[in-house]
């Protein structure tokens, strides 16, 4: 901006709030922004009130309120970048946010399942454990009374329990029930009976469970296009439950429709993703590129991950020049990676209290992540990169599918990283595959091992107290696993020296 560009007054809807002594606020209620003023602020607020029109000189605002040019244009600058000036980029965000809110206030009416998607529950029961049930509201709380008196004898005699059915966690929040949970016996929920079905739904219907059990294993994401519908990868049976045999996603709607309106606030897609440092214009720009990253994870077999991920990949480098053939990762590559999540996960494992005769807590999946992590190098490394065949290439091209869908690479800092995460993901679970076999003294991997391994670092890497980790470890993912991952893939069998450790069983 020079002294004579101008610049677009504030949107109508913006609201400018001032206290007698002349300071006061700039609020954003469609965005949620809000913004203090002083004096000067103010002054240069009013100067861009719609009621001047659509723009105004920033000489003449600097003139009429006494301000340096300069500083006139650092604060216009400003009031645009947060999208509060009637541009045109915030127009399209107002309407793609006033979008979003329509669907969000009737989440019901604007569902969209991922095409071809099927699902039918299994009821193997591993849903029911492995994490913590609950919470559980005060209104299931109330309406499951009478039931669970009636279940209780049979539940304790059957579970060899000496406690209640559920625990309410230290800790006051600000929901009644939020920090009720169904208690666990061996790693499941205590209302889980021996052939892996709920009592609580055997004896009142599913509708009456808690809501989280309810959920599972949908993973639904508000988007100002709609309602996203998919189906989280942690279910264990994830293979047999979304295979061709099983339901369509588009019977499940009634069932669906019932739910989202129990649940109330629904998770939220990032409104502005970024790539490659630049922010797209509008959501419509991100679905145009994901049209692109779906079609290739259609097009896949699923035989070779790694040639699929590439591919995807490449739609992010179109006008960088970057050569994803030739690109080498920086520092130490996975190596380096793999130090800088061990270290938090090692942290995390050594923080959790030994058991004792009041508590339990279970850190399995945790342990069994870092001894994957730990293993991670030279020939086992190769062989979590080699191709697939049969149901594990369907496996991998329908989590592929899914996650893209439930617009999991949003959740990361930028586009790249979130594509970095799902390379990181598939790997992890394929290690972790691996070290489930070796557990059972097994060399080969099985489809079920690839599922559980899949199961444990989905669940994991949505886990909150993940996610700091994985945010401060976004530059080196994508260093590691989006830039690097053709040299990645073709360096990783020779990492480390050939092992000529003598190698010996003792139990």
């Amino acid at each position: 901006m020079s002294g004579d560009d101008l610049v677009p007054t504030l949107r109508s809807d913006v609201v400018l709030a001032v206290t007698p002594e002349g300071v006061g606020t700039l609020t954003d209620p469609l965005f949620g922004r809000r913004i203090r003023l002083d004096a000067l602020g103010v002054a240069l607020c009013r100067a861009l009130l719609p009621e001047h029109g659509e723009t105004v000189a920033v000489f003449a605002i600097a003139t009429a309120i006494g301000s340096a040019v300069e500083s006139v244009r650092a604060f216009a600058t400003r009031l645009v970048a947060l999208d509060l000036c009637a541009t045109p980029r915030a127009a399209v965000r107002v309407a793609e946010r006033r979008a979003l809110a329509q669907v969000k206030a009737a989440p019901a009416a604007h569902l969209k399942v991922l095409a071809g998607a099927r699902f039918g529950c299994t009821m193997c029961g591993s849903c029911c454990g492995g994490h913590n049930i609950g919470p559980v509201s005060e209104a299931v709380l109330a309406g499951l009374r009478l039931p669970v008196a009636t279940l209780e004898p049979v539940v304790r005699a059957a579970r060899r329990l000496d406690k209640e059915l559920f625990v309410t966690l230290p800790g006051e929040r600000a929901t009644p029930g939020a920090d009720v949970m169904c208690h666990a016996s061996n790693g499941s929920c205590v209302f889980l009976d021996d052939v892996g079905k709920c009592r609580i739904h055997a004896a009142v219907g599913g509708d009456k469970k808690p809501l989280p059990c309810r959920i599972f294993p949908w993973e639904l994401v508000a988007t100002p296009t709609g309602v996203r519908v998919s189906v989280q990868r942690e279910c264990r049976d994830f293979m047999r439950a979304t295979g061709p045999d099983t339901p369509p996603l588009e019977d499940a709607l009634e069932e669906l429709t019932a739910l989202v309106n129990a649940i109330g606030v629904l998770p939220t897609a990032r409104a502005i993703p970024t790539v490659r440092g630049r922010e797209l214009a509008s959501w419509a720009e991100w679905e145009a590129l994901e049209v692109r990253l779906m079609d290739i994870a259609t097009a896949s077999d699923g035989t070779d991950p790694g040639a699929t991920f590439i591919a995807l990949n490449a739609c992010l480098e179109a006008g960088t020049g970057v050569d994803l053939a030739t690109k080498v990762a920086a520092g130490d590559g996975f190596a380096g990676w793999r130090a800088r999540l061990s270290g938090p996960l090692s942290q995390m494992l050594r923080a959790a209290p030994p058991p004792n005769e009041r508590m339990l807590i279970r850190v399995d999946a945790l342990r069994l992540l870092l001894g994957a992590l730990e293993s991670a190098r030279g020939w086992v490394l190769a062989r979590a990169l080699m191709p697939l065949e049969g149901s594990a290439a369907l496996l991998f091209k329908e989590h592929l599918r899914h996650a893209l869908w439930s617009v999991t690479p949003l959740r990361a800092s930028n586009v790249e990283a979130g594509l970095g995460r799902l390379v990181a993901e598939w790997v992890l679970a394929r290690l972790v595959a691996l070290a489930r076999a070796r557990e059972v003294k097994r060399f080969h991997v099985t489809d079920q091992d690839l599922q559980d391994g899949l199961a444990v670092v989905s669940f994991l890497f949505r886990h909150d107290d993940l996610q700091p980790i994985l945010n401060e470890l976004d530059p080196l993912t994508v260093d590691v696993f989006v830039t690097g991952l053709a040299a990645f893939l073709r360096a990783a069998p020779d990492q480390d020296a050939p092992d000529r450790r003598i190698e010996l069983v003792k139990f």
